[in-house]
């Protein structure tokens, strides 16, 4: 399955990982940067405060988690699989290199989706 979405062109995939961090970054970014403000503007400093601690915490939380799983985990990266298949024989650069499972951008634009979600339900419900 790998090989058939994978892209061929090396350029193609370096557009696709930069694409990924871009959307990591927007989603993570989210909940701190226009959830908050809208908390400000609407209900005052105290309860974006709040709301801040609570995105940061579990944001936090889910990196720590992720981390940790990934670290315990120790899956290699599908590139160091093939170099080794290749027979290479320095085919593991830095700790990157075996924290491939569980995705970290999975786990964290989890958390981002249900924060922005639990926000949005609030507001809806007009509690927030």
């Amino acid at each position: 399955m790998r090989d058939a979405f994978r892209a061929s062109a090396q350029d193609v995939r370096s557009d696709a990982e930069t694409a990924s961090w871009v959307l990591w970054f927007s989603l993570i970014g989210y909940p701190l940067l226009v959830d908050v403000p809208h908390a400000w503007a609407r209900y005052g400093r105290d309860v974006a405060w709040d709301l801040f601690w609570q995105d940061a915490t579990a944001l936090s939380l889910s990196g720590v988690v992720d981390f940790a799983l990934r670290d315990s985990i120790a899956r290699l990266r599908p590139y160091n699989w093939e170099c080794i298949e290749q027979g290479g024989t320095s085919c593991q650069h830095g700790p990157e290199a075996t924290r491939s499972f569980p995705s970290g951008h999975v786990s964290e634009t989890t958390t981002a989706m249900a924060l922005i979600c639990t926000t949005a339900d609030l507001t809806l419900a007009g509690l927030f």
